[in-house]
Formats: structure tokens, C-alpha cells, sequence
């Protein structure tokens, strides 16, 4: 009898090592195309023939300017990674030159946009090139941050229609944490995690998507949200920052009540996914409407989770999602959604805003995500 119980468990070791190996063969092919896509992509940025991408909406393609700015560094972001993947140094080049640009830019408007361009263009390569260009620009950016804002770290400028008091945080600015931290800005990131877990997780683990507080009294005043079904729904991509800034902040810093906010938000997300992984775009709304992007942020996450628990329910999230999303009703094709990879993202559904689309932070999470899943 003994036998064969382990005769199964081997059957079983081989059958799941099996399929492992198959996926990573399914998503070294995904990157390939990337990498051709991705240089074609740069070579028309690189010369101004295109602007930084956005979107792929409609068969429009939309570039990350005005309102939608704050998305501008995932390309770069991108490219780096796929340079460090096939050890490319020309790609290199081209991610580095392509971040260079933005410093210009990096003044004058929100700071929510310039942490979320440093933290996925600059930082990203900062990590294993420390120049002074890209210090600075992320030292800037992490300086106005701190000096604008004592209570709650990293937020959204205050909007017209607002009370002068207002002071905003919301729970997209999670993933910036990590750059700032590292940094040196680790008493203002604790303050800003230790405030989010305080006054916007609701009851089963999900987080709301903002905060509002008066600045004066730190005092919270009511939620907001700016994506989501209403105020107090899970909106599915808010869910996947809190995943993945909670985990992020589990590693750089160990602190345990980070992994104990990450794992029950992990527990109402796998409580909530569909089959195949995908989250619909609110997990409150009864409209049906799958967001892409928010998976692949969410596969990151879940990787990231079970390198730190070693916890096998976190990898089996994680592939699953990535399954999903590399078959061919996610995978654009080479010829399809302007060189961007992942079709069927939700920007924003309450205004209209690249639904359904190709969303370049989309791809940016994707490719991390294999990345890492491959590292493994």
C-alpha cells in the first residue's frame, strides 16, 4: 500500500513538473514576440513618429499625454525587462533613452503621475544601473512628494471641486511605495501602508479605492472612488495593487503585518476569480466586463507571494492566470493592437476610457510576471 501511495505522489510530481514545463515553453514564446514587437514599437517612439503608448482602443491607439501621463514609464519600463531577458544591449539603450526623456517632464503636475512613471521606467532600471541621471530624477520626484505631504504619503493633487483641506490617497499609488522606500522614504511609506490598512480595507479583506482626510486634523472624512462601481465596491484592478504593494512591501521590509494585509487580500481574490482567472472588472458589479490588465498585476503579485510563503495555492493562481492570458483570446498577435500584447483591458469603465483595450500597463505586469514565473 505504501507503494502505491508513492508511486502516485511521483505520478503526481511528474505530471505537474510536466505541465510547468510546458507553460514556461508557452511563455519564453510569448516574450519572443515581444521583444520583435516591443523594437518596432521603439524604434517609432524613439523617432516621434508615435508617442508613448497608452492604449489600443477601438483600433485607435492612444498615447500616454495629458490625463493619461501617469502611464508613460511602463513602456520603458517594459522594454528594460525584455532587454535584461535576451540580454540585449541595444534594447538597453533604447529603455534608457526613452526614460531620459521623461526627466523634462517630471514637474509642474501631479506627483501621483511622476511616482508611477519613475517607479515603473526609472527605478526599474535604476536597479541594476545606479547612474546619477536616474537617481536624481527619482530623488526629485520622491523629495517634492515628502515636503508637499506629512499624514498620508504619495497622494493625488487636490482637484478643483475639492475643499482646500482635502488631501487624497489612493490605493493605485501602492506599487509606487517600493522606489520611494528604497530610497530612504521609509518612515513616510509606513505612515502611508499603515494609514491605507487603517481606513480602507473593508471587512473581507478587499480594499476601497480611496481615502479622503483632512489634511490638517489627519482625520479620515469619507471614501472616494475614481474607477470602481461606486465608493465601497471592489474595484478588481484596486485589489490588484493592494496584492501586489502589500507583498512588495512583505520583501523589502519583513514586516509581517504587510504579509498578514496581502494574504487576506489574496484569500478574497482567489474567493472571487472566475475559471480562468481573469477578474471581471469590479468584483461588485453584476456587468460582466473581464479586465486583463488587473490579472496580470495580480499574477505578479501572486508570484511574488509564493517566493516569500512558499504557499503552492499562490503559484497555481499565478499560472492559471498567466495560462489565460497568454492563449489566444488574451494574446494579441503580432499584427494586432498596435505592437501591444494583451487585448481585453478595462481603463476606466465609469468613464469610458479604454474599455476593452490593449493597455500598456497591461503588458508591463505581463512581462514581469513571466519573468519571474521563469526565474522560479
Amino acid at each position: 500500500m505504501k507503494r502505491v501511495v508513492f508511486a502516485l505522489c511521483m505520478l503526481c510530481v511528474m505530471l505537474s513538473s510536466c505541465t510547468q514545463n510546458s507553460l514556461k515553453g508557452e511563455l519564453k514564446g510569448v516574450l519572443e514576440q515581444a521583444v520583435e514587437t516591443y523594437k518596432a514599437k521603439a524604434a517609432l517612439v524613439e523617432s516621434g513618429a508615435e508617442g508613448y503608448p497608452y492604449a489600443v482602443s477601438g483600433g485607435e491607439q492612444l498615447s500616454a499625454d495629458g490625463d493619461k501621463q501617469w502611464a508613460k514609464g511602463y513602456f520603458p519600463g517594459a522594454l528594460w525587462m525584455l532587454a535584461e531577458w535576451c540580454d540585449d544591449d541595444e534594447l538597453r539603450e533604447t529603455a534608457q533613452v526613452l526614460t531620459y526623456k521623461l526627466n523634462n517632464e517630471l514637474q509642474g503636475g501631479n506627483l501621483h503621475d511622476y511616482a508611477m512613471i519613475v517607479n515603473a521606467a526609472h527605478y526599474k532600471i535604476y536597479k541594476q544601473r545606479q547612474t546619477n541621471r536616474l537617481f536624481e530624477a527619482m530623488d526629485a520626484v520622491g523629495r517634492s512628494s515628502s515636503n508637499a505631504y506629512a499624514m498620508v504619503y504619495c497622494t493625488i493633487q487636490n482637484v478643483e471641486s475639492d475643499p482646500e483641506y482635502f488631501h487624497r490617497t489612493a490605493v493605485w499609488n501602492m506599487p509606487t511605495l517600493e522606489f520611494l522606500y528604497e530610497l530612504g522614504w521609509k518612515g513616510n511609506v509606513n505612515i502611508h501602508a499603515q494609514s491605507v490598512m487603517a481606513n480602507q480595507v473593508r471587512e473581507d479583506g478587499a480594499l476601497y479605492e480611496g481615502q479622503i482626510y483632512n489634511k490638517y486634523a489627519a482625520k479620515p472624512l469619507e471614501l472616494f472612488s475614481l474607477h470602481g462601481q461606486d465608493a465601497r465596491s471592489a474595484w478588481s484592478r484596486g485589489q490588484a495593487w493592494a496584492l501586489y504593494g502589500f507583498a512588495m512591501l512583505y520583501r523589502v521590509s519583513g514586516d509581517e503585518a504587510y504579509l498578514k494585509q496581502a494574504e487576506r487580500t489574496a484569500k478574497y481574490i482567489m474567493a472571487n476569480l472566475a475559471e480562468d482567472g481573469i477578474p471581471n472588472w469590479d468584483f461588485d458589479s453584476q456587468e460582466e466586463m473581464k479586465d486583463s490588465s488587473a490579472a496580470a498585476i495580480m499574477a505578479s503579485a501572486f508570484v511574488d507571494l509564493y517566493r516569500e510563503t512558499k504557499n503552492e495555492e499562490y503559484l497555481q493562481i499565478a499560472e492559471r492566470q498567466l495560462s489565460t492570458l497568454c492563449s489566444a483570446e488574451y494574446l494579441a498577435s503580432a499584427e494586432e493592437c498596435g505592437g501591444l500584447l494583451l487585448k481585453h483591458g478595462v481603463g476606466n469603465r465609469m468613464t469610458g476610457d479604454a474599455v476593452d483595450a490593449a493597455l500598456i500597463w497591461g503588458d508591463y505586469y505581463l512581462i514581469e510576471a513571466i519573468i519571474k514565473y521563469l526565474e522560479l
